[in-house]
């Protein structure tokens, strides 16, 4: 947690960026590995988007008394590469919301981004399903609901799934491993994992 916090700056980037890349780069080669292996023991693991497609894996956090929330998402391209992650502090919000709120911005940044072909998952089943029966009008979080409803509805192909959070750790890290952050949006682009691949062939 010290690596998180630390406001060290190395070669011009921030220590927190550099330890969080390299926490990405170790878990996105297990991934691979297990993705390319012919016989697989774990029955529950991260997979590639279809072809042409990029994946959206969101998660919420709310901790503490009050619960200060805090929503991550990562978004690959169909071989596994990081193209954006982020995260969102929130402040106090209860957990199904807090898992509402990281699909809207996910799905916010995937559009805003020019991605029109997405595939969307959240291990929140409860979320998955409040957004997916439309004949659900719940009064509590109905503005939200109705957000990412109109979301899904624009000129995209855009799924969303429901998966265990076994097969969604990246995105659970990038939700819960910010505390030092202030409230407010944070994006981690390309040039980011760029500057800390080529720190880390020199070091």
């Amino acid at each position: 947690m010290d690596n998180v916090r630390s406001v060290d700056i190395l070669a011009g980037i921030p220590w927190s960026i550099i330890f969080m890349y390299s926490l990405w780069l170790i878990c996105l080669g297990f991934l691979r590995r297990e993705h390319d292996a012919v016989k697989k023991e774990i029955l529950i693991s991260w997979e590639l988007p279809k072809h042409l497609y990029v994946k959206l894996n969101v998660d919420g956090s709310a901790r503490g008394q009050p619960e200060m929330a805090t929503v991550g998402g990562v978004i690959t391209d169909e071989v596994g590469n990081w193209l954006l992650g982020f995260n969102y502090k929130i402040g106090i919000s209860c957990s199904l919301q807090v898992e509402l709120w990281a699909l809207y911005w996910g799905l916010t940044l995937c559009w805003d981004k020019g991605f029109r072909k997405v595939q969307v998952e959240s291990d929140s089943l409860l979320a998955v399903q409040k957004i997916s029966n439309q004949s659900l009008q719940p009064k509590q979080n109905a503005g939200l609901l109705k957000c990412i409803r109109e979301l899904f509805q624009r000129s995209w192909d855009c799924t969303l799934t429901h998966i265990h959070r076994e097969a969604n750790q990246c995105a659970n890290w990038m939700a819960t491993h910010h505390e030092n952050l202030p409230l407010g949006l944070h994006i981690m682009i390309l040039h980011h994992l760029v500057l800390v691949q080529f720190y880390l062939q020199i070091v």
